[in-house]
């Protein structure tokens, strides 16, 4: 997006480091708010005078949602919710969400679509599945 000439807002807390954003800080057009994502205010902020939000904000996988289910919850489902709602507040129509293949289940020889059938197979696919329902309920 920056090589495109478009400004950029990263919100991270930046649990897994800094150091895939360090080259990006030199530029002007980039712009770094280290905060949590479950902090609504430091979310709304981040998201003012947007015109599009890529959300990849997660905690990955299923050792770390096991390890800290709540935070997963809050983080994974909640925070989200939040992003998805702020996004129809401020009107901002350009919404790129990263899910997971895990709310998928185990479906082998099956080319996986956003169709296929819903089938989690442990915890960390739960939230993902709440977030896709906000979702075709939002649309």
């Amino acid at each position: 997006m920056l090589s495109k000439g478009h400004k950029v807002r990263v919100l991270d807390a930046l649990w897994y480091g800094k150091e895939p954003l360090e080259e990006l800080s030199n530029n002007s057009d980039f712009e770094l708010v280290q905060e949590d994502i479950r902090n609504l205010v430091s979310t709304v902020s981040a998201m003012k005078d947007m015109d599009a939000v890529v959300h990849l904000a997660s905690i990955v996988g299923m050792p770390a949602s096991s390890i800290d289910p709540i935070a997963s919850e809050e983080v994974n489902y909640l925070a989200t919710k939040n992003i998805a709602e702020l996004c129809q507040l401020h009107e901002i129509e350009t919404y790129v969400f990263a899910s997971t293949c895990s709310v998928y289940g185990s479906q082998p020889n099956t080319m996986i679509t956003e169709k296929s059938k819903v089938s989690p197979m442990d915890f960390y696919a739960n939230p993902k599945i709440l977030v896709r329902k906000v979702y075709t309920l939002g649309q």
